[in-house]
């Protein structure tokens, strides 16, 4: 049975599920309670008396930066090779995806040598139909930001709102910081081009909250950024988001890059320099966010008193979260 505090737009969602798949979803027995957010969607753990799922809801500020059918190829050829959970359905306009739930171990441990074999595994799956080398990465980041830069510009020699001209500075001087660099950023990037042979697949944010645990072997989750794309940065963006030791980290190098045919011999030189793009990158997609944030009521917001603070106060939370890991990992290149 559908709860009378749940938002519109989920019953609404759920609705339309049930009647595309045939899912018996709305059911007497029924919860919803939020799972872990992520930075940049919701997501939701749906019971039935039959079955439980996860349930997505991807934000507006997300939307604007990720192509969801590539999300969804990427996801369904995974899931094809026993490498994601099922997803069961995605609703017409991509804002919602209906996948398996997986209960995990209250304390998930993952071993090097099983993030050894996802590797593997995943680099040998069939290449999505969305290819981006590195550079046009960091192209496509770099146009996004100016797109944001010319529209914040623009609205702040209208704005009134107090608020979102000390946020739009703000942004502003952390859009400056990070194209500050950019002659260091596109040395790096020529480094990574010179070492790869040929792309694979890649995740490219296998975090340790995207890998989860099915019958003894790691799965993962959120392909947002998933594409054709280059072997070292992959390799790069696991090194960078789990805290292995010296030794954990030497042996996972060393047995990813031997043997190795997309990447040349020498490639392990350039690590270094893939993981100053995977922070570059991180950080890119931080003040992206806080952009669109910003640019998320494009117009001067307007209402009543109260309507205005909360729309203000829901803003700025949101921009501040995304300030915060700019301030975190700024330091972590160049």
């Amino acid at each position: 049975m559908l709860q009378p505090q749940w938002p519109n737009s989920i019953k609404n969602a759920l609705l339309s599920c049930q009647q595309q798949t045939g899912l018996l979803l709305i059911e007497p027995a029924i919860e919803l309670s939020t799972l872990s957010a992520g930075w940049s969607n919701q997501n939701f753990k749906l019971i039935t008396c039959k079955q439980q799922f996860v349930l997505r809801v991807n934000s507006k500020q997300s939307n604007a930066i990720c192509n969801r059918n590539n999300e969804v190829e990427c996801w369904s050829i995974a899931e094809k090779a026993g490498l994601a959970p099922k997803l069961f359905w995605v609703s017409d306009d991509k804002q919602y995806y209906l996948s398996e739930y997986l209960p995990q171990p209250q304390n998930k441990q993952i071993q090097t040598a099983q993030l050894l074999n996802l590797l593997n595994r995943i680099k040998r799956l069939p290449l999505p139909t969305h290819a981006i080398t590195t550079s046009d990465q960091w192209r496509s980041y770099f146009k996004q930001i100016t797109t944001i830069n010319n529209q914040l510009l623009l609205r702040k020699n209208k704005a009134q709102n107090a608020i979102l001209l000390a946020l739009t500075k703000t942004w502003l001087q952390a859009k400056d910081d990070l194209l500050n660099k950019k002659k260091q950023i596109e040395s790096a990037l020529t480094d990574i081009e010179s070492c790869q042979i040929k792309p694979q697949f890649c995740h490219r944010d296998l975090n340790a909250n995207n890998i989860l645990i099915k019958d003894d072997q790691l799965v993962c989750i959120d392909f947002e950024y998933a594409c054709t794309s280059h072997p070292l940065f992959e390799l790069a963006a696991v090194i960078c988001s789990h805290n292995f030791n010296k030794a954990e980290e030497a042996s996972l190098v060393r047995d990813y890059l031997v043997n190795n045919s997309n990447l040349t011999e020498n490639a392990h030189i350039n690590l270094s320099s893939a993981c100053k793009i995977f922070w570059c990158f991180f950080h890119c997609w931080a003040v992206i966010m806080m952009g669109n944030t910003l640019l998320s009521d494009t117009n001067e917001l307007q209402g009543d008193e109260k309507e205005t603070e909360k729309q203000n106060d829901e803003i700025e939370k949101s921009f501040n979260n995304y300030f915060q890991i700019c301030e975190q990992y700024k330091n972590k290149f160049f």
